[in-house]
């Protein structure tokens, strides 16, 4: 069996997201995501950082908030750097589909591309029984 780099996660956006356009045309946004596990006195966070390309990252921009819960599903990918002959590495994920949680406060649905739209079962926390 081959290996596999799939990775699907549930959080909040940490801060408004920030298109950047590079100079060969492309269109990235990094954000951090908000991961919560356990409960009580047990619960803690974890900080997610989430990279998305072209018209991902417009859409993500142009319709995400501080604190907006969303979906993200796509690979696993590393940065690596050196500051002042130390290595760094940063693991962080590239999302290839996503959506968010939440309506918007018309009621309408505030999705990403229609592309990225979640099965009715993924968009909701609601049991549908």
């Amino acid at each position: 069996m081959s290996d596999q780099n799939i990775v699907a996660i549930t959080g909040r956006l940490g801060r408004d997201p920030e298109l950047k356009n590079l100079a060969s045309g492309s269109s990235v946004v990094d954000v951090s995501v908000a991961v919560q596990d356990g409960w009580g006195d047990k619960e803690s966070t974890a900080w997610i950082g989430v990279t998305f390309w072209g018209k991902a990252a417009e859409a993500i921009s142009n319709h995400g908030h501080k604190g907006m819960k969303l979906w993200v599903s796509g690979r696993l990918s590393q940065e690596t750097w050196e500051t002042d002959g130390k290595k760094n590495t940063k693991t962080k994920v590239t999302a290839s589909q996503w959506g968010f949680c939440e309506p918007k406060k018309n009621g309408a649905s505030s999705n990403g591309p229609p592309s990225n739209q979640p099965p009715a079962s993924q968009a909701s926390d609601e049991i549908p029984f």
